[in-house]
């Protein structure tokens, strides 16, 4: 507005504002609703386009918006339609990336960690984590151990134990996982020392 930029709209907000260039006007209430439902909508698509790529939660969906400029109303009203349609749930988002941890072999902390940095609410990566149990952990541990072990396994007996130790610490295992994936690898230790005798 007088060749300086005082707000944007789409193609739609202009027509229904029925503004174009030369136009004199008033700001006026229903400008002003014309102006709030124009970024609710751009707000949307704009939040579509950023769970396109790749499923986010609530939280980093919410803080893209804002770092873009959006208002709050417009904000809140974006994420208010991505959950009516169910593309946004932080509870499934949660579980799925679990399952994957799970498979990857990563600890419980190592998962909890990871939700927390995807900006998933407390109670959602609680539930998530509740599905992982002890057992599954100490699989886990077993199979860091294993591959570490493999890949060390030139080394003195000393070393290894010691490497496989800091990894399994380093990758956030219970004292009772870390505990049963080292027997298995003295195990095969002892074993290893079997065969050379």
């Amino acid at each position: 507005i007088d060749e300086e930029f005082a707000f944007t709209l789409t193609d739609e907000g202009l027509y229904k504002a029925r503004l174009k260039t030369g136009t004199e006007f008033e700001r006026t209430e229903s400008l002003n609703e014309i102006l709030r439902a124009d970024e609710v909508k751009r707000c949307k698509n704009r939040a579509l386009k950023i769970i396109t790529d790749s499923p986010k939660s609530v939280n980093k969906v919410k803080e893209k918006l804002a770092r873009e400029g959006f208002f709050e109303d417009a904000i809140e009203g974006a994420i208010a339609f991505l959950k009516d349609y169910k593309f946004v749930n932080d509870e499934r988002l949660a579980q799925n990336i679990t399952k994957r941890a799970v498979r990857a072999n990563s600890s419980r902390r190592q998962i909890r960690g990871s939700l927390y940095q995807k900006g998933i609410q407390k109670e959602d990566i609680q539930k998530a984590i509740e599905e992982v149990d002890e057992e599954q952990e100490i699989e886990n541990a077993k199979n860091i151990a294993i591959k570490k072990y493999n890949s060390i396994k030139s080394k003195s007996n000393e070393e290894i134990i010691k490497k496989v130790h800091y990894t399994l610490n380093y990758k956030g295992f219970s004292y009772r996982a870390i505990e049963k994936a080292m027997k298995n690898v003295k195990d095969i230790l002892k074993d290893r020392e079997t065969d050379f005798d």
